[in-house]
């Protein structure tokens, strides 16, 4: 009974660690979820972005808070994507499992409907390309995570299987190589680009619009009056 015990406890666990490092994305092709990998990288299943650079991502911790992230990787045939959050976001990263077993207690954290919610299973078959979990899921799960009783990812969710409603995820290690496969310095440089950087520059170029609108509005009005001018003069004259 006390094995029993401790096992429902850490599954909570997971499931309560799961949950604090999911977000929800909105994006035009429908509902889904991402989580937080490292301070402002996050991970999601391609599917869910549709051809979208940007998304809107939902903080279901802060009253739906809004961020957005960029999408700086994405594998069309894995269904994974990176993501890269322009204000890094007030939750804990995920760790990657190091090894999944059959058997494992997991946690299926997801987003059906925009809410964020979680299921419990047990890992039931593994494979070089996916794990497999008796987890019930259904639309909006896709993009989130698997998470075992310590909190790991084991895997990320990018589909469920018809005939059952369960699980069907991409491995840790398909994560881990996608990530060492992310050109991340560069992703940061072009997407983290700091405001200061180009504040002087931005300045000058809207300065010389404003004044050159300025100066065009000024011609045109010279130009309205001296035609008024000339007409009076001309109706003095006859």
């Amino acid at each position: 009974m006390r094995n029993t015990i401790d096992m429902h406890a850490r599954t909570e666990m997971g499931s309560s660690v799961g949950e604090a490092s999911t977000f929800i994305i909105q994006s035009a092709d429908g509902v889904g979820a991402a989580f937080l990998v490292d301070d402002q990288l996050g991970l999601t299943a391609a599917h869910v972005l549709g051809d979208s650079e940007f998304v809107r991502v939902l903080n279901p911790r802060e009253d739906g808070a809004l961020l957005v992230a960029r999408v700086v990787a994405r594998e069309e045939s894995d269904d994974l994507a990176v993501l890269y959050f322009q204000r890094a976001p007030d939750a804990s990263p995920l760790p990657l499992a190091d090894n999944v077993e059959i058997g494992q207690s997991v946690v299926a954290v997801g987003a059906p409907g925009g809410e964020l919610t979680s299921t419990r299973g047990a890992v039931t078959d593994i494979s070089d390309d996916f794990i497999r979990a008796d987890a019930l899921v259904a639309q909006g799960n896709s993009g989130g995570p698997l998470v075992n009783s310590e909190g790991e990812v084991v895997g990320l969710v990018t589909q469920l299987e018809a005939s059952t409603n369960f699980a069907i995820a991409r491995p840790p290690q398909e994560l881990s190589a996608l990530l060492a496969r992310t050109p991340v310095q560069e992703s940061f440089n072009e997407v983290g680009v700091e405001s200061s950087d180009y504040t002087f520059p931005v300045a000058i170029i809207w300065l010389s619009l404003f004044l050159f609108s300025v100066t065009l509005a000024f011609v045109a009005r010279m130009a309205i009056v001296r035609n008024r001018k000339r007409r009076l003069i001309r109706i003095e004259i006859n």
